[in-house]
């Protein structure tokens, strides 16, 4: 049965492995305004508990499908992604020395007449360069197939392939939804390790979405709440 207004749960997922697990949280729900329009600011927190070796995590995705809720009135627009953060994280980088040889021929004019091989001259050089490799977190939007809004929001978080260490234990991310009644968001997290790739996916049961109801808040509320005015300080401390 749908949960009751008030009921939006704190656990949204939670996937384990072994010594490996993942365990996302719904951390705050506030309801304002995005230019004018009903909107709704959703943020989320991630703990990755990657094991080691075999099981370490090197990449994860995070993906969250917002769209009507089943009690969603027949004129509601559908939910679209309106701003979300992060949009970029780097870590340290590593640097990676290589040095790269290569040769090249020039060949000489084809005679006209008889097939023969004209004199080639020969460049053999090298040339040194420095490639970095660092940790890294990419925050996009996306649609649903049919969709005609831009209804997902997406994360892929990247481990530095040099060091190899896997990727940070914690992901807060924060999203504001255009957003008119009730609605609900569909989480998906996917690991990749040296065992396996796309860990917590198949044969993982989905999980159940998560609803939102208007005027139903959860934690504190940010300093705004016409959220086109929420700074990247305010970002950051949520």
């Amino acid at each position: 049965p749908p949960l009751p207004p008030g009921a939006t749960p704190s656990k949204v997922t939670q996937k384990e492995f072994w010594d490996a697990g993942v365990i996302g949280m719904v951390s705050r729900v506030s309801w304002g305004t995005y230019h004018g329009n009903a909107a709704c600011l959703v943020a989320f927190s991630f703990s990755l508990r990657s094991a080691d070796h075999a099981l370490r995590f090197r990449n994860a995705n995070v993906k969250i499908t917002f769209e009507r809720h089943a009690s969603s009135g027949p004129t509601q627009a559908n939910p679209a992604v309106l701003v979300f953060a992060p949009r970029k994280i780097f870590g340290m980088p590593t640097i990676e020395s290589k040095r790269l040889a290569y040769k090249v021929e020039l060949s000489a004019d084809v005679p006209i007449g008889p097939v023969e091989v004209g004199p080639t001259a020969k460049i053999e050089k090298e040339s040194f360069y420095e490639k970095e490799h660092r940790f890294k977190t990419v925050g996009n939007f996306w649609a649903t197939k049919n969709g005609s809004d831009w209804d997902i929001v997406y994360w892929d978080v990247k481990e530095n392939r040099r060091a190899k260490y896997g990727i940070p234990d914690r992901l807060n991310v924060g999203v504001v939804v255009s957003a008119s009644g009730p609605f609900q968001g569909i989480v998906e997290v996917t690991v990749d390790t040296p065992l396996k790739d796309g860990l917590f996916g198949f044969p993982w049961s989905k999980d159940s979405p998560v609803p939102f109801y208007p005027g139903v808040p959860k934690g504190p509320d940010p300093r705004a709440v016409d959220f086109e005015k929420l700074t990247e300080e305010d970002w950051r401390a949520m």
